[in-house]
């Protein structure tokens, strides 16, 4: 019996010194760092907003980058049956997904040229102020290619979108 007892008392005694051993080494392993001399910003994205004006019935858009990192953008435009399909400044292109996408990059605080939605043959009964266009944008992180240059379809195919032109 004494010997079996020390068997038991020689295990646990081991499976401790083996945790005990190896949490020591998992925490210099979780607590070890370096020292990096300098500092480096990295803004993957900017900020966009739509900025909109309504004129009767005509909704005039652009979207505005308040980041700090480049973007591509793109614009879809939702509205009655009656409203007209958009039309766009130089700088837009529509797609076939329904988007209209800003070929240009679009740099911190800048702006792009607009799009103009509009409603024709409303009712006079009708309120124009019930009146609803909906736009919805998004936006990329510009990727450039090592040369320098903007890469479009790689920044869209970054977030798994394949904008496809006519």
């Amino acid at each position: 019996m004494k010997k079996f007892k020390n068997k038991k008392v020689l295990t646990i005694a081991a499976i401790l010194l083996v945790l005990v051993a190896s949490a020591g080494l998992a925490g210099a392993f979780f607590s070890d760092y370096e020292h990096a001399i300098g500092q480096a910003t990295f803004t993957l994205g900017g900020d966009t907003t739509i900025e909109e004006q309504v004129q009767g019935e005509e909704k005039t858009i652009s979207i505005k980058n308040r980041g700090e990192g480049d973007v591509f953008v793109r614009v879809s435009v939702y509205g009655p049956d009656e409203m007209k399909t958009p039309t766009a400044e130089p700088g837009w292109r529509q797609a076939t997904d329904g988007f209209w996408y800003y070929q240009d990059v679009l740099p911190a605080d800048g702006s792009t040229s607009t799009i103009k939605a509009t409603v024709d043959g409303i009712p006079v009964s009708i309120d124009l102020s019930e009146l609803d266009i909906i736009v919805v944008h998004e936006s990329v992180p510009v990727v450039y290619n090592t040369d320098g240059e903007a890469d479009f379809a790689a920044s869209w195919a970054g977030a798994g979108i394949q904008p496809v032109f006519e």
